[in-house]
């Protein structure tokens, strides 16, 4: 019975979310972006990743692969989102934490982002922004902008 109600309660937040158009300039609202646990990728559920909405501002909890996608279809902005928590290491919760920073950034966000996990995640962060070095010096619309490094802050 409690399983039962669980689902139906998740599938309210994911009918009532599909038509957001944007972020709630207040009030508070939970979004199940994906819900589908391990690895594996399944083709009717996209990896561990919610969006806690709080006047307009956007938490993510858990980051698995496309959130970004996730989070645009449910009607956001990946610009609005200022911190991210990652509940644990397992790469279903973390396979796209590097890639809604960027994206973020990328999209015209200017503000800092804070993130929060369990260690290594400053690692993680620097690693990532390593890897992605190229590619965010080198971008055109990059002219002029606050550097990705310096927007996000690890706790």
């Amino acid at each position: 019975m409690k399983i039962r109600l669980l689902v139906a309660l998740s599938m309210l937040v994911c009918a009532w979310t599909a038509v957001a158009d944007e972020a709630p300039a207040t009030g508070t609202q939970l979004v199940l972006l994906g819900t589908g646990g391990g690895p594996a990728v399944k083709k009717g559920r996209s990896q561990p990743a919610n969006a806690v909405v709080v006047n307009g501002d956007i938490y993510i909890v858990d980051a698995g692969d496309g959130v970004s996608r996730q989070l645009l279809l449910a009607g956001f902005s990946v610009t609005k989102v200022r911190a991210v928590f990652i509940t644990h290491n397992h790469s279903d919760h973390m396979a796209d934490y590097g890639t809604l920073l960027f994206r973020s950034w990328a999209t015209g966000r200017n503000a800092p982002t804070q993130t929060f996990g369990p260690a290594p995640l400053k690692k993680i962060t620097q690693d990532y922004l390593e890897y992605m070095r190229w590619d965010i010096e080198n971008r055109p619309t990059n002219t002029n902008r606050i550097p990705l490094r310096e927007l996000i802050t690890v706790n």
